[in-house]
């Protein structure tokens, strides 16, 4: 399960051979799928209010990287205070070794992942895999990819490249099952695979989306319940994160949630944000005993060196880039060579050729939803390969450097620009049939080949937009995050006289500051301004506004008078077979006689504290919530001992009983309000999946 090839050498029923002429097709169905929800999220919030967040979020992101050694210092010390451990780590070997180091103290065997681009940065796989430590992908596309051996081929769904037909092949053939090509039916199989990981595991590790430097606060924001099942059930958590990932505070975060899973996906928000601050206070409440944070350079230091590819850090990995790029549509994510694939891995990891593999169309800069000026980036590190800079990878070839200099006279030119976009127009054809359909030879590379083979090809049709309508609705640098990069830095530092007796905490903040040039120092400026929530209806409107949320995320909604519970509940019962149950421990359920009513329909009531193996037994689990957000369709569940985080995750139906007083018109209240919590979690509707 460990073992991983490059995607030419995957061979499996459906493999990548066989696909690669589907593969384009397969990416821009996704991707355009989600643009034209995207599109509709954006549209419901207003293209004035939507241009005001992208500017907020710029500013908080812009902010947080100029005071980025702040900010860090005040994260570890928060963590440290709530009860979790801070490791820094300058490389891919360092982070490596501390991972493996925490599981050998705790005499760990298996492992299971949530789906993180930093652990595929440093191939943390294969480091436990080397150790003897089973470690199991269990975001669905990175199971379906880790099963065939092969790597993300984007960075939000990894496996955007396959089809349903093709799962199914792969399934049937490493899982030995009768896998039918049906999305609903594959993820039940993958369900059923991953559950018996999740009771078993001894370690969960994870990476993060955002880390809120005021509370120690690790985010993350998943579309399944692996998420949560990783950095719940097993008793120690690691989280392997890198440095660009925190933000100040929970005000800055509520922006930034606003953002992704709207740039990302098309949705409001994602069916699952984890707020994770430390270790389970109690052992009633569940949870990992304990939490390490494993901070990650890699070379994210190196970034901040260069003025003009410094806003590469302000990149929140929404993958929008992707999606709307016509290359990245064209060739797919393995094409890159680079563990971040599309616009954003061409200046995140810039080896080689990759500054060009891109039109310059500008629909990545316009849709990206923190304001990164990819292009202007791009130019200046393709600026630096004429110059001579081999960019972190192998030198650039003459001919590479001479082609971009005829490209600049080109695309300086007006006349000479038409000209090329009209004969790339004409070679349009030929690109889309690929070199069999030509009759040229296909060798074992060609299913995924390099961007050098092709992008001049597919930069060709920037004029006419991305394939599949993929342009239509637009109207880090130097070596960041790679390998080779983190052992060049390494080798660097091995070099600094007096460098090899310093820590990596100490190491790191004194590149930070170095690359700011300057000392030491507090924030200079405020924080940007709040962006302001929205004005909210009369209850009744928002009660409305809620339930509607919830039905279109496929959640059910009954509004009920307290005499009608236990009618819904008897219906519930008899329609779900409900024959285990368990619930809450709070004054509010207690006094809605829930456990009586259950017990009476005949319904076996489970102890919320009677361990992950007896609750995932559980058909039901019975919750209240502490705050709702109308807008988003999102519930607030807090964790405390009265309130097992468990009773939410691990039956198969979650049934949560609210009254309108905890309705709140944003994020905002919500978030200051449980600020100081060790744990706690939005839930938008039931688990869901965007990888098939």
């Amino acid at each position: 399960m460990n073992e991983l090839h490059e995607p030419e050498r995957i061979d499996f029923r459906g493999n990548v051979q066989a696909v690669n002429p589907q593969m384009p097709a397969s990416v821009q169905k996704a991707t355009s799928r989600f643009l034209g929800t995207r599109a509709g999220v954006v549209q419901v919030v207003g293209d004035d209010r939507w241009q005001q967040l992208r500017e907020a979020g710029h500013q908080i992101r812009l902010h947080t990287v100029n005071h980025l050694d702040y900010y860090l210092e005040l994260l570890e010390q928060r963590v440290t205070e709530a009860g979790g451990r801070v490791h820094w780590a300058r490389d891919a070997q360092e982070a490596n070794a501390i991972v493996l180091d925490i599981a050998a103290r705790h005499n760990v065997k298996r492992v299971v992942k949530v789906k993180s681009m930093a652990s595929e940065e440093i191939e943390l796989n294969h480091a436990l895999a080397a150790e003897g430590i089973d470690a199991l992908e269990t975001d669905l596309g990175e199971f379906i990819v880790q099963l065939a051996g092969a790597r993300p081929s984007h960075i939000i769904v990894p496996a955007v490249h396959l089809s349903k037909e093709a799962i199914a092949a792969l399934f049937t053939e490493k899982l030995g099952v009768d896998a039918p090509p049906e999305p609903f039916a594959l993820a039940a199989i993958a369900r059923e695979k991953l559950r018996e990981a999740f009771l078993a595991a001894d370690m969960g590790i994870s990476g993060a989306n955002f880390m809120v430097a005021e509370s120690g606060t690790l985010v993350t924001v998943t579309n399944e319940g692996n998420g949560r099942m990783c950095c719940t059930l097993p008793p120690v958590h690691v989280a392997v994160v890198g440095i660009d990932k925190v933000v100040p505070d929970m005000e800055s975060l509520n922006v930034l949630l606003k953002l992704l899973p709207r740039s990302a996906t098309g949705q409001k928000m994602s069916a699952y944000t984890q707020f994770i601050t430390g270790p389970a206070r109690t052992k009633q409440e569940g949870g990992a005993r304990e939490f390490h944070l494993v901070l990650l350079d890699n070379g994210r230091t190196r970034v901040l060196k260069d003025e003009a590819t410094r806003e590469t850090m302000l990149c929140i990995r929404c993958g929008v880039c992707l999606n709307v790029c016509p290359v990245y549509n064209n060739v797919g994510g393995y094409a890159y060579g680079s563990t971040y694939p599309g616009p954003i891995g061409s200046i995140l990891e810039p080896a080689g050729d990759l500054p060009y593999a891109s039109s310059l169309c500008g629909a990545c800069a316009e849709y990206c939803p923190v304001k990164i000026p990819i292009p202007e980036i791009l130019i200046h590190l393709r600026r630096r390969v004429v110059e001579g800079d081999a960019v972190d990878g192998p030198a650039v070839p003459p001919s590479l450097r001479a082609a971009a200099e005829v490209g600049a006279v080109a695309l300086s030119s007006p006349a000479l620009f038409e000209f090329g976009t009209q004969a790339g127009a004409a070679a349009r054809g030929r690109v889309a049939a690929g070199p069999a359909a030509a009759g040229e030879p296909v060798d074992d590379g060609a299913a995924f080949p390099s961007v050098r083979a092709v992008v001049p090809k597919v930069v060709a049709q920037a004029d006419a937009g991305a394939p599949g309508g993929v342009a239509q609705e637009a109207g880090a640098a130097g070596g960041l995050f790679c390998a080779r990069c983190g052992r060049r830095a390494g080798a660097d530092r091995a070099a600094a006289q007096g460098r090899e007796t310093m820590s990596a905490r100490e190491v790191i903040l004194a590149d930070v500051r170095a690359a700011l040039g300057r000392a030491p120092q507090a924030p200079a400026l405020p924080l940007p301004a709040a962006f302001p929530p929205r004005a909210p209806g009369t209850p009744d409107a928002e009660m409305e506004l809620l339930l509607g949320e919830i039905a279109k995320l496929g959640g059910r909604t009954q509004t009920l008078a307290r005499q009608g519970l236990k009618q819904a509940l008897a219906e519930l019962v008899r329609a779900e077979d409900v024959r285990k149950a368990t619930l809450w421990q709070t004054a509010e359920l207690m006094a809605l006689g829930v456990e009586e009513c259950l017990r009476g329909l005949g319904v076996e009531i489970v102890s919320p504290y009677a361990g992950k193996h007896a609750l995932a037994e559980c058909d039901l689990g019975v919750t209240g919530a502490d705050a709702a957000f109308p807008e988003t369709g999102t519930l607030l569940l807090r964790s405390d001992p009265d309130r097992p985080r468990m009773v939410s995750l691990l039956p198969r139906i979650h049934l949560a009983l609210i009254n309108e007083g905890i309705l709140l018109p944003d994020l905002s209240p919500g978030l200051q309000q449980v600020r100081e919590d060790g744990y706690f979690v939005f839930v938008t509707g039931p688990s869901r999946t965007a990888d098939i």
